[in-house]
């Protein structure tokens, strides 16, 4: 199944790319999230499932999987109108939907793997690929992030693949002959501690880089800064997301051994430095996109914290990351309205936009609340999970620190976005009359409606399938 999907994308893509025919490439893009569809439906009939030698459809993957597909749908339908407001030339327009059905396809190939390998792999495939969509714009700022973030990438994948190297070569010497985190898992207590507590700090710190934390959190910024706003939605949600879940496989290994309260502490260290940086670097930034950039360091330095934490703390992870996907993803599919209402993206030539675009002020200030989990945000219940579980297990400074944090970001972030949306003093703001359609803003309106009901109400089908997925 896994296998069909990779070949099918890749010659969607190459479609895309040569065909002259505008219409063509937008007919096999769609038929290419038709595909995307399938193949989640097919995760959630055949949970754990396998799927040739590297595969697994497991309820962690499946989450993952599902929220990538929605947001790809959504993403697609906003890069049509991106493509069309922007008047793209056909060979930028071919280059753009090439690979960004090849990131989608390297994305579900990384949640879907059950090979530490081949999620190295994947997860490198999707550095190529977005790169290209990085540089879309191809500005100078457009040209210097893209080096940027591969060159971070490089890095960081580099130090994640030699802690693939010393945990392969510690379990080789106990009769581990796969990389499948199943036959890990099965020797996990046989392996020195030692030579995982090196693997994970590898691991960790090179993953950061894609996860967008400390210490490797600058690449991911840059990045979003200058590509399309679409582009941006999948930068900020489901990139991470993938590795988060890829810390996430390698933590359950490392649970497993004498190392385990070792790397529930280095989770924790890394979050609230997570949150050390955010809560600084808000307090100066005053480039919208940038902004919610920091805004993600914060949130996966929660996420961190949370499986530092245990116990509840994973389940709160994963709701959180769910959440944060849908409003996160909002922001920047709205943040591209703004732009074309004022031409800038800097804080201080923006405001009034509530009165400006009154659908558009709705999902900006209903993402505020969701980023900020803030009632009746379902972030405000995850975060509260996450403090819980800090708590309860004894982590009581870490948990008070964070709280102290927490209190900078929302002050500015709330501040922010309260200017973006009410203020009308800036000498400095510029603004265009441009029209905007409702259904610009339905996608959002639908995934943070999707937050919200998660404040009141969590399915019993979700609840499960977290819960089954973290036991």
């Amino acid at each position: 199944m896994v296998a069909a999907y990779f070949l099918i994308s890749a010659l969607v893509a190459g479609g895309i790319y040569f065909l002259p025919n505008r219409p063509a490439r937008l007919t096999l893009a769609g038929a290419f999230l038709v595909v995307q569809i399938a193949l989640t439906i097919y995760g959630f009939t055949h949970f754990d499932a396998e799927d040739s030698t590297f595969f697994t459809f497991d309820r962690a993957g499946v989450i993952c999987l599902s929220i990538l597909t929605m947001l790809s749908v959504a993403t697609f339908y906003h890069s049509v109108s991106y493509a069309y407001r922007h008047k793209m030339l056909e060979k930028h327009e071919s280059l753009y939907f090439a690979f960004l059905v090849l990131f989608v396809a390297a994305l579900t190939g990384a949640n879907l793997t059950n090979h530490l390998g081949a999620l190295w792999t994947l997860i490198e495939a999707s550095t190529l690929t977005v790169a290209v969509l990085i540089y879309h714009e191809r500005t100078k700022q457009a040209v210097e992030a893209t080096w940027k973030y591969i060159f971070l990438c490089s890095i960081g994948i580099s130090l994640a693949f030699a802690g693939i190297l010393f945990l392969a070569a510690e379990a080789a010497n106990h009769g581990v002959k796969d990389l499948k985190f199943s036959e890990l898992l099965t020797h996990a207590s046989e392996l020195d501690a030692t030579w995982v507590q090196i693997a994970f700090l590898l691991l960790v710190t090179g993953l950061s880089v894609k996860l967008g934390v400390f210490p490797f959190h600058t690449a991911s910024i840059n990045a979003q800064t200058t590509a399309p706003q679409p582009v941006n939605a999948l930068l900020s949600t489901v990139l991470k997301n993938t590795s988060f879940l890829a810390i996430f496989r390698i933590y359950q290994v490392v649970s497993h051994t004498q190392a385990a309260t070792w790397a529930s502490h280095l989770l924790l260290l890394t979050g609230i430095l997570s949150l050390v940086v955010a809560a600084l670097q808000l307090s100066r930034v005053i480039h919208l996109s940038r902004m919610l950039g920091y805004s993600g360091v914060e949130h996966f330095g929660l996420i961190l914290m949370g499986i530092g934490a245990g116990g509840l703390g994973y389940y709160a992870a994963f709701l959180h990351m769910i959440l944060h996907s849908f409003a996160k993803a909002s922001l920047f599919y709205q943040n591209d309205q703004i732009h074309r209402h004022f031409l800038s993206y800097r804080v201080n030539r923006l405001g009034n936009y509530l009165r400006v675009n009154p659908l558009g002020g709705l999902v900006v200030l209903l993402s505020l609340l969701g980023i900020m989990a803030m009632p009746p945000s379902g972030l405000f219940i995850s975060e509260l999970l996450i403090f819980k579980a800090l708590f309860a297990n004894g982590h009581i400074p870490v948990a008070i620190l964070a709280l102290i944090l927490l209190l900078f970001v929302l002050y500015f972030f709330t501040k922010n976005i309260l200017h973006l949306l009410y203020d009308t003093s800036d000498q400095e703001m510029v603004m265009k009359e441009v029209k905007t359609s409702p259904w610009e803003s339905v996608s959002q309106l639908i995934l943070l409606g999707l937050m919200i009901a998660a404040g009141f109400v969590q399915p019993t089908f979700l609840v499960n399938l977290i819960e089954m997925a973290v036991k």
